[in-house]
């Protein structure tokens, strides 16, 4: 077991035996008890009596447990979570962002002996606010019978008895008058009270570094902690980051990768730690939550139902009928079409069993059936979120019972509530004692080490600018004599630091980082008469990059190019037509969705897109060609007939849309019924022969399944027409390579077929473009220039052609190689592929 961070001598270990001792902060007392243990073994003791070490305020708080059980009628003291709560109650709705500064502004107040009378809160709107906020939070305590940590050492002060035969205030410094004024009164009721120091080490051997960024700076820490921990495994390093609170993350980052790379050995302890509501287990439970009872974006469903902290059935696809934002009741209105896990709906049930509004703890106990019907669990967590989820499971558990009064409120309303709360908790994962402390700058008071890094040492912020709070005027605050509330303050607070620093620790470092991404950054003032010293003097091997992974080799790339997967067997394909124009345009987009299934998804959306405006006009040609077989029957169609048809396709397709919205496209889709029909009566004679005709055509021993949009028959001929929205190029059916295979493999199928034509329906333009055989009429198409030996000959081609694609994809080619320029600007394959990287790197 690594040593404790804290020096006992003779006279504080006797203390711990023979006394209470109290500690100014948590990491103090946990360094204390881990010292005063490691002491007892050492001395052979197999078994011993527990130290009564306590920090102040979990002292007050036992003390006042201990006058309860004597006098039950006392108020009862609020947990942290029940405090904000009523905070939450009393502030305004659009001033809830600033109930932590107004909790600090009441600890402050109480802890000063600041009245709350008009004089001294009469100057500024934020006191105003303030103090009919603090009348509010006064009535309420009063009518629950209920007292607030902050209220703790002036009750005491009243009703303190029984008190400790000594205690001993460990390195206290400025304490508030009201814990002074308590600790006077177990004077004076004859409790022996001593103020005593951690045995302090000899000046320190200090040196100063600059590092070009923040990064840098935590990355050369880190290296350092390694580079002395190889040295000796007999150390005490402490690390000290002055807004770790903010940077906790980034720095478990950094230092996981360089001393816990392989995710077992832990070297470090970081302290403090990051709000409740930040955890990653809490975080998908709260979205969960919105999804149950408000509306969520589809990027975040998908990612909810793919989340390992869930036991739910997998979901391949969302419908795409979904808007933006929806929630699992609209979600399962969609699934209806088809089966529905059970498990979606008794969630959705048990979410909306209710809609009235309730209490806030009424709402938890309804969170917590909804998260449990969830499967939401920390089964497949790691260590540190298995012990977020516990915490969480105990203060939604404790939340769910507390009587919060009787404001009732809607279901966001109180996730709202939650989640406030759950942002003022400070959560931190409980880990083994290591030789490595990671810490903010307060909490190495009595602490001692063997080595001491002190990061953030630059002008900006050290000294720190004075942080007042602003619902408490600055007067009042400077007549109260509150801490460091102006430059001076603040000043002596740095050196005093400074002093602590160097004398409890043997090697001191100073750091700071030269430029924070806007501005050149100069030492602190209390630092720069240090001479800058060489990291490589302090960190052997020390590596530039900001991550440990990224090392600077000298290797030479080799490229090995595969172009073929393995072969398929022959046999029947479904969508044939599909798979020849992916294999036609990219062999690679081929083999990636016809073989290995990486089929585009579509995204939820609001309001159509060109895919959804394309089957709305596809849907619309065939419910108004359907009932009719020729060209004259078609000449007979009034416009009503059109609109009738245009609004019904609008009102079948387009439903979950806006009224408004369905009726500006039941006017669009109108008009281009319109402009087609009239195309349609500018045609030669012609009839319908089928539309939507399934065919099966075989090549190369495979069976393509085919779907033809619509067949003409111009005398004897066939035609084959093929829908299309957008821009056509019927160049393209006659070019090489063949670049749209679909109409040829259409035109092999039958030795009927005189033409094949793609017909543009859309509001840019209407008309017919393709090829066709010599002496078919298509009046007025726009016909593509035929080969040589005519229509005959452009039928071979185009059967060579497609036995040539099919022979790649039954071979397995999947060459990344795009055929058609524009196909990889919409292709959703980018990122696997990388076409553009490849060009990128080949490109001189």
């Amino acid at each position: 077991m690594p040593h404790a961070f804290v020096h006992l001598d003779p006279a504080l270990f006797q203390a711990c035996i023979d006394s209470i001792v109290l500690t100014p902060n948590e990491r103090l007392r946990r360094e204390l008890l881990r010292g005063y243990a490691r002491k007892r073994q050492d001395g052979g003791d197999k078994a011993w009596p527990t130290a009564q070490v306590f920090s102040l305020v979990a002292f007050l708080e036992q003390r006042y447990g201990l006058a309860r059980q004597r006098d039950p009628t006392l108020p009862r003291l609020l947990t942290s979570e029940e405090e904000s709560l009523l905070w939450q109650r009393i502030v305004p709705a659009e001033a809830r962002d600033l109930v932590a500064l107004a909790r600090d502004a009441w600890q402050l107040a109480m802890g000063w002996g600041i009245d709350f009378d008009e004089q001294n809160f009469a100057h500024t709107d934020n006191a105003r606010s303030f103090l009919t906020w603090v009348r509010e939070v006064r009535r309420e305590l009063t009518e629950t019978a209920s007292i607030t940590r902050a209220e703790l050492p002036g009750a005491l002060v009243e009703i303190e008895q029984r008190v400790p035969e000594s205690l001993i205030c460990l390195e206290f410094e400025a304490l508030p008058p009201s814990q002074l004024a308590y600790l006077d009164r177990l004077e004076a009721l004859g409790c022996r009270i001593e103020q005593r120091r951690v045995k302090t080490v000899r000046a320190a051997t200090v040196k100063r570094v600059e590092l070009a960024t923040e990064r840098d700076e935590i990355n050369a820490c880190a290296q350092w902690c390694r580079t002395v921990l190889a040295a000796s495994s007999d150390v005490q390093i402490g690390v000290v980051i002055p807004n770790l609170s903010s940077r906790y993350h980034a720095v478990a980052r950094q230092f996981d990768a360089v001393l816990n790379p392989d995710g077992i050995t832990h070297l470090y302890d970081l302290g403090g730690g990051t709000h409740l509501a930040e955890q990653p287990i809490w975080t998908v439970a709260h979205r969960w939550l919105q999804f149950c009872f408000e509306r969520l974006a589809h990027d975040g469903v998908r990612r909810l139902l793919t989340s390992r902290y869930f036991d739910l059935p997998v979901v391949k696809q969302l419908p795409v009928s979904l808007p933006d934002q929806f929630s699992l009741h609209a979600l399962i209105r969609e699934w209806q079409q088809t089966s529905i896990d059970p498990r979606f709906v008794a969630v959705d049930e048990r979410a909306r069993q209710t809609c009235e509004e309730h209490t806030f703890a009424e709402w938890v106990r309804h969170f917590v059936d909804v998260l449990a019907l969830s499967g939401w669990s920390a089964v497949a967590a790691g260590s540190t979120q298995y012990q977020a989820h516990e915490h969480l499971a105990g203060l939604l558990d404790r939340l769910a019972c507390q009587d919060t009064g009787a404001r009732r409120c809607s279901a966001p309303e109180a996730l709202d509530m939650l989640q406030r709360t759950l942002a003022e908790q400070i959560f931190a994962p409980q880990r083994a004692p290591a030789p490595i402390q990671v810490m903010g700058y307060l909490e190495t008071t009595g602490l001692r080490f063997s080595h001491l890094w002190i990061c953030g040492m630059q002008e900006a912020t050290w000294p720190l600018a004075p942080s007042t709070n602003p619902f408490i005027p600055h007067s009042v605050q400077r007549a109260s004599k509150l801490p460091r509330i102006d430059f001076a303050s603040e000043l002596n607070f740095a050196r005093e630091r400074l002093r602590h620093w160097s004398q409890s620790s043997k090697r001191l470092i100073f750091s700071h980082a030269a430029h924070d991404g806007e501005s050149v950054q100069p030492p602190s003032v209390l630092t720069s008469h240090l001479p800058p010293t060489a990291l490589s003097r302090l960190i052997r091997g020390y590596r530039t990059p900001s991550h440990p992974y990224f090392e600077a080799r000298t290797v030479t790339l080799e490229q090995v190019e595969e172009t073929s997967g393995s072969g398929v067997s022959p046999g029947r394909i479904r969508g044939g037509a599909a798979l020849l124009r992916d294999q036609a345009g990219c062999p690679f987009r081929a083999w990636a969705i016809h073989r290995i299934a990486l089929k585009e998804s579509r995204s939820p959306h609001a309001f159509p897109d060109a895919l959804d405006r394309g089957i709305l006009i596809h849907e619309a040609l065939h419910r108004l060609l359907k009932d009719h077989d020729d060209q004259a029957s078609l000449a007979k169609l009034e416009v009503e007939d059109l609109k009738s048809v245009a609004r019904l396709t609008v009102a079948d397709l387009f439903r979950r849309f806006p009224a408004s919205f369905r009726e500006r496209e039941i006017e669009r889709l109108s008009r281009i019924l319109q402009s087609w029909m009239s195309f349609e009566n500018a045609r030669a004679p012609f009839q319908i022969d089928s539309l939507e005709a399934d065919t099966q055509v075989e090549l190369l021993g495979f069976e393509l399944s085919l779907r033809m949009d619509r067949i003409d028959r111009i005398g004897n001929a066939l035609v084959v027409i093929d829908y299309k929205t957008g821009q056509v190029r019927p160049g393209r059916l006659t070019g090489t390579p063949l670049l749209e295979p679909q109409l040829p493999v259409y035109a092999i199928a039958s030795k009927e077929v005189a033409a094949v034509c793609f017909a543009r329906v859309g509001e840019d333009g209407v008309g017919l473009s393709g090829v066709a055989e010599e002496n078919l009429d298509l009046t007025p198409a726009r016909l593509a220039k035929l080969p040589a030996g005519g229509w005959l000959e452009l039928r071979n081609t185009w059967e060579r052609q497609l036995n040539e694609i099919l022979g790649e994809f039954k071979e397995g080619y999947a060459a990344v190689t795009p055929r058609d320029d524009n196909l990889c600007n919409t292709c959703h394959l980018a990122s696997f592929c990388r076409v553009r990287s490849s060009e990128k790197l080949s490109s001189p």
